[in-house]
């Protein structure tokens, strides 16, 4: 069984090159079109969930990802997981990233910054909740949560200091993830 992670689709401040955090940005009109244009190479019958964020860029990509599935006969259900909201930048939000100084998000501090533990053990619930779940998924989510998900694997390095492109989908399996849960059968 496989958990196919995937950032949401662009959003008017990644137009810009701004910091959103948990901001709750909308999608581009062009963001629109590209999660439509991929909502099909997306697709995998297993898929029983796509969990997304509550954040409105997230539950926009994932509903619309849902409504292009149901079409083919999806008949999986949409569930939002307050765990997979992105990271709170505080001062850095609406910031332009290259003008941030932002390197290694564990090295991210200052007023407002959700500490890294704080996103290590919000990731670490909301794989409980995902891997406990029948089936494969799909998991709409934020770049820093990729990262922080990616430094728990220990591959941080694959993505230090860059940023997980928009719409990028990784496929893992959920074994790989929670060895001791296996979807909802033991």
């Amino acid at each position: 069984m496989n958990i196919t992670f995937i950032r949401h689709g662009e959003s008017e401040w990644n137009q810009l090159g701004r910091i959103q955090g948990n901001l709750d940005i909308p999608l581009s009109h062009r963001g629109r079109r590209r999660v439509d244009e991929v909502a099909g190479a997306l697709w995998r019958p297993a898929i029983q969930v796509i969990w997304t964020s509550p954040l409105a860029r997230a539950q926009e990509t994932a509903r619309r990802i849902a409504a292009q599935w149901q079409r083919r006969g999806w008949r999986g259900s949409l569930r939002i997981q307050p765990d997979l909201r992105e990271r709170c930048y505080g001062v850095f939000q609406g910031q332009v990233l290259q003008n941030s100084g932002v390197q290694d998000e564990a090295s991210i501090m200052g007023p407002g910054v959700e500490p890294w533990a704080d996103v290590m053990v919000r990731v670490e619930r909301a794989l409980g909740d995902i891997c406990s779940a029948p089936g494969d998924a799909l998991v709409v989510v934020h770049g820093g949560w990729l990262k922080a998900l990616f430094a728990r694997l220990g591959k941080e390095e694959e993505t230090r200091g860059a940023d997980v492109p928009n719409l990028w989908p990784w496929t893992v399996p959920r074994q790989q993830l929670f060895p001791t849960h296996t979807g909802g059968m033991d």
